[in-house]
């Protein structure tokens, strides 16, 4: 360790200055300072086999966190879509009543709506029994394209609930044109 330079510290020179074998009689000498220790070959391939072990159980440990924020925000993003919709639904409720209480003309609408928001809330029960059954045995990349899809069907919802409010104000306005010329007709 002399030979060393003092001012920076050569790690690949300390590593094979410190693990030098001597000898092939199954031992590592370990040059630790001016101290040498001779330790058995079979120690060091135990306590390699033991950061082996460890680094595999890190991993392990780090990949089922991920797994687990990734259910988390499964459920969380299919908690947040069975909201729109409800939202959705009730607002949809609302402008038929308004369309029914209209002197418009809306003939070319369909009747209800509400059996389509019960096949989606159906299939969001369904979601969630899999998310329940299956998350376990899914794989990560599974987990991750469910959770695109259902932020993306997300994203269209609030689209449509966009769509919608545009369309209950310009039904809101074209009523109260409408009103306005009636009042000015009578």
């Amino acid at each position: 360790m002399l030979d060393a330079p003092l001012s920076r510290v050569n790690f690949f020179y300390l590593f094979r200055k410190a693990f030098t074998p001597h000898c092939t009689c199954g031992k590592l000498v370990l040059n630790l300072g001016t101290q040498w220790f001779e330790l058995p070959l079979i120690y060091f391939l135990v306590a390699l086999a033991a950061l082996l072990a460890l680094a595999i159980w890190l991993g392990q440990r780090l990949r089922q966190q991920a797994r687990a924020r990734l259910l988390i925000a499964l459920h969380q993003a299919a908690d947040s879509q069975e909201v729109t919709l409800r939202a959705l639904h009730k607002r949809l409720r609302v402008a038929e009543t308004t369309l029914d209480d209209s002197a418009i003309d809306f003939s070319g609408l369909p009747a209800d709506v509400t059996p389509t928001f019960k096949v989606a809330l159906h299939k969001m029960l369904e979601f969630r029994f899999w998310l329940r059954d299956q998350a376990p045995n899914v794989s990560m990349p599974e987990l991750r394209t469910a959770l695109n899809k259902l932020q993306a069907s997300q994203s269209v919802l609030k689209q449509q609930m966009l769509q919608l409010a545009t369309a209950q104000n310009d039904v809101r306005t074209a009523e109260s044109k409408l009103s306005k010329k009636l009042q000015l007709h009578s």
